[in-house]
């Protein structure tokens, strides 16, 4: 595949940053911004704080095809530039905007920047050489050269991993074009905090330089080469991350993003046009250049025609022989592979590795049709579960993942929504969705506007907890059966030696699916000798369950 690295599954994990676009006193930046919040709660969403498509648009400088610099270069007083004279970086040994000097080659220029210049070059082969995106234009001397330019210096305080400048106006139609110069941190150091104390980076040293390099590189070749549009950023930041997994596939900086989209499903729909969107679904670009036509490289085509990116991309997927609803509605799939249904993952590499999508509804249905009702923005991704009894044995567990495909909602009316039904009933229709091993069924309505990923399994029967015998030495979990309550539900465990005396405090454990028996997960606050003993499992409005358990080292 040429300089493409592919979607390599990788197995390291490493905390992720969160980008942004902003706009500042009249400049056009993208901009990695960090947010640094853990994977999931309601607290940690993060926020747009860049007012970048309002103000940007009001403050906009053109002037016909003159010639407009707009910002100010750092003045770093050195420089190295790439063996083709591609790339030149800018750098200074001292002050807070100093690089490490290290020069392990002894070629007389730092390592850092050596790094710099390698990962460009790779990015480069793989996003202009391999993937065939147009050469951005140079920037005529501006930087000293006609080479693009970098800027490395102290972006810690501010929080940004990198930031790319428009800078001269090079036509406006049939899109706007510019030429554009990049800085980046100098040293994206574990030790650096932003103004308000926090860290300023999450992912460190040279693996935050490649992703930012990659990313940043293909904004250049977005503004240079194909338009700038302050409509849909979107689809900018999408195509910017997917280069980042596709140049360098072991540094997961993108996992965050998609853990936010699928711990928070509700927040981020494929429609919502802005930049922190694309973020979320920056693996969305695998399912665009699966076939034999290259469906994001045709939208960016259709951007240098002047097309907004949204309609680019549903023209693009037309002319290939598809539509963006049929392809959306194949990666629900993917949505639902992650966690320990990711084994295998056509699109989102190393999905083992991410959360499982949450689930806006999880219940218990028994002898009764139960309705459940959800209001879905387009292309908005809904988990639903729920539990059904089997035709002999243990319930049946109903995983659905639906969306609502509508293409004019999507272009004309993003912050629409469509009410929607799902009626679980033991009296289908023939045209009701059915569910496995069971005699009961789903009817959806609307149903010729959703499209849905389901997966039925039937339970298996669980009497006791396991593993058993519970070695300490090398279990960490203990799976407790719960008979007569729904997934989702919680219960308090407490284990206590054989005349019921509590040798550890009750701990309340959430009820899922786990090897397809519900169970609640406990994990022991304290060792315990080997021995037998009790565990009691308690919830509202029921009797405690007693199980025993036997011990072992």
């Amino acid at each position: 595949m040429g300089h493409d690295q592919g979607n390599v599954p990788v197995i390291n994990i490493v905390i992720e940053t969160h980008r942004i676009l902003l706009a500042r006193t009249g400049l056009y930046l993208f901009a990695f911004l960090l947010f640094l919040q853990p994977l999931t709660g309601d607290d940690n969403v993060p926020v747009d704080r860049c007012g970048f498509g309002g103000r940007a648009t009001e403050n906009r400088i053109r002037r016909g095809n003159d010639v407009e610099i707009q910002g100010t270069r750092p003045p770093l007083p050195l420089h190295a530039e790439s063996a083709d004279g591609r790339f030149r970086v800018h750098f200074t040994l001292k002050g807070s905007d100093a690089v490490d000097s290290a020069d392990s080659d002894d070629n007389g220029t730092p390592d850092y920047v050596d790094d710099c210049l390698r990962a460009l070059d790779r990015s480069w082969k793989l996003e202009v050489d391999t993937l065939g995106y147009a050469a951005p234009p140079d920037d005529d001397t501006s930087g000293g050269s006609r080479a693009i330019d970098v800027y490395l210096r102290d972006l810690g305080r501010e929080g940004y991993y990198g930031i790319t400048n428009l800078d001269r106006l090079l036509s406006l139609t049939p899109a706007e074009r510019y030429t554009t110069w990049m800085e980046m941190d100098n040293n994206f150091s574990p030790t650096d905090t932003t103004w308000s104390g926090k860290q300023s980076y999450s992912t460190f040293g040279i693996d935050a330089l490649r992703v930012t390099c990659a990313h940043e590189l293909h904004h250049v070749i977005q503004n240079g080469s194909y338009g700038f549009s302050v409509q849909h950023r979107m689809i900018y930041e999408l195509t910017s991350t997917w280069m980042e997994m596709r140049a360098f596939p072991e540094v997961r900086d993108w996992a965050i993003w998609t853990s936010y989209l699928l711990t928070r499903p509700e927040l981020w729909p494929f429609s919502k046009v802005n930049a922190l969107n694309g973020y979320c679904w920056g693996w969305f670009g695998n399912v665009l250049t699966s076939g034999s036509t290259d469906i994001m490289r045709s939208t960016w085509d259709g951007v240098a025609q002047g097309t907004e990116p949204f309609n680019a991309l549903i023209s693009a997927c037309a002319a290939s022989g598809t539509s963006i609803t049929d392809l959306f509605c194949e990666s629900l799939t993917s949505l639902y592979q992650t966690g320990k249904r990711g084994g295998i993952n056509t699109y989102i590499p190393g999905a083992s590795l991410l959360p499982e999508i949450k689930y806006a509804s999880d219940v218990a249905v028994d002898q009764v049709a139960e309705t459940i009702t959800a209001s879905v923005r387009p292309f908005e991704i809904r988990a639903l579960r729920a539990t059904v009894p089997s035709r002999s044995g243990e319930p049946v567990s109903m995983e659905q993942v639906i969306s609502w495909t509508s293409s004019p909602s999507i272009l004309f009316r993003p912050d629409s929504s469509l009410q929607t039904t799902m009626l679980y009933t033991p009296n289908p229709l023939p045209n009701d969705e059915t569910i496995p091993n069971s005699s009961w069924g789903i009817r959806h309505s609307p149903s010729e506007v959703l499209c849905r990923y389901s997966s039925g399994t039937q339970l298996l029967a669980t009497e006791a907890p396991y593993p058993q015998p519970f070695a300490m030495s090398s279990h960490e979990i203990l799976h407790v059966p719960v008979s007569g309550a729904p997934a989702g539900s919680s219960v308090r465990i407490q284990v206590c030696d054989l005349s019921l005396r509590p040798l550890t405090s009750e701990l309340s454990a959430r009820l899922d699916i786990h090897n397809n028996r519900l169970v609640a997960q406990y994990q022991f606050s304290r060792k315990l000798e080997p021995g037998i003993y009790i565990v009691t499992v308690a919830r509202d409005n029921a009797e405690t369950i007693l199980h025993k358990l036997v011990v072992e080292r």
